[in-house]
């Protein structure tokens, strides 16, 4: 299937440790209204990897899973940005659609 974004929604993360991107429920409950209100449905997450690489780590795969639980068809964004130390190579930018076969760990 294909997917067109028209409209993203930045969300503040609940858990601020380097590994975690976590929303609280009640933010991706007004994303989904507004998104609703404005015609669009909610087809996936994104975050970024600033110093790694754009793989999903098994993390991402969790999460991934347990959205996917709800909505098989939903997808994961993953931006990677690297500004190397060698200054002789340019900055890069990559960026990979995922979804997970891990969709045991069902919320609720």
């Amino acid at each position: 299937e294909r997917a067109n974004i028209f409209k993203v929604l930045p969300l503040s993360r609940t858990d601020k440790r380097a590994d975690r991107v976590e929303v609280d429920s009640s933010q991706l409950a007004i994303a989904s209204e507004e998104a609703e209100a404005d015609g669009l449905t909610v087809v996936g997450w994104y975050h970024s990897h600033p110093h790694i690489t754009a793989a999903p780590s098994h993390v991402d795969a969790q999460t991934q899973g347990q959205y996917q639980a709800l909505d098989s068809g939903f997808v994961g964004l993953i931006c990677a940005a690297f500004q190397g130390d060698r200054h002789d190579l340019p900055p890069s930018l990559k960026v990979i659609a995922f979804q997970s076969d891990d969709t045991t760990n069902q919320p609720g």
